[in-house]
């Protein structure tokens, strides 16, 4: 049950590293002459310690608006759209479902005494779009998303991240998954300090509550 702590900051400090080396300008990674998207999924996989279903990889990474852009694309040079690729809508929807019950299932157990409003928030900070933002980019999804916009916005990079754990939950299963969100996603609360989440609107009703619960 402990975080392997050392997970976020490596990956993060590659990634740093990575983008240094390269254009101080922002530069879409696929317009490089080295870029082989399937080396880079493969690479992807085996930087996070995880074995991803190719096929489900790929549609976790593809955005509607990508699939939007290419059929408008066909369809300016006279070739009528039949793309057989789906969004990762669907699997970003079940990743939410996927983290959101983890996570909650999680913060009850290590903080049983808890009451059940903070919880909440702590939760709504883990899920939020910028932090999800932040470790999805922090692990080098924005390189590898395929969507409309560049750079890529918040909303893609956080929707993007739970697609991607949700196919690692239909690749490995979701006790993987959930290890994953632990080690990458629950690991942020380490720095955070948890009393700013949990500062009581009525501090004496809040105290009576806690009383009142354990029979004092």
């Amino acid at each position: 049950r402990t975080f392997h702590r050392w997970v976020r900051p490596t990956l993060m400090e590659f990634k740093r590293r990575k983008d240094k080396m390269e254009f101080a300008e922002p530069n879409r990674r696929s317009r490089f002459l080295e870029w082989n998207y399937n080396a880079e999924l493969y690479a992807f996989g085996k930087r996070l310690g995880e074995d991803f279903n190719e096929i489900l990889l790929k549609n976790a990474l593809i955005e509607k608006s990508y699939i939007e852009q290419e059929e408008l694309r066909q369809k300016k040079v006279g070739i009528e759209p039949d793309l057989s690729i789906k969004d990762n809508s669907s699997l970003s929807g079940d990743g939410e479902k996927l983290m959101d019950s983890y996570i909650n299932h999680y913060l009850e157990n290590t903080l049983p005494n808890l009451p059940r409003r903070y919880v909440k928030k702590l939760k709504e900070y883990l899920l939020s779009e910028e932090l999800l933002a932040k470790i999805s980019k922090g692990i080098g999804i924005d390189d590898l998303v395929l969507c409309a916009e560049f750079p890529v916005a918040k909303s893609t990079l956080a929707r993007t991240l739970k697609s991607v754990i949700q196919a690692l939950a239909l690749s490995q299963g979701s006790e993987r998954a959930n290890r994953f969100v632990r080690d990458l996603v629950l690991v942020e609360l380490v720095d955070q300090d948890l009393t700013l989440f949990c500062i009581p609107e009525n501090p004496l009703d809040t105290l009576q509550d806690i009383l009142k619960k354990s029979g004092a």
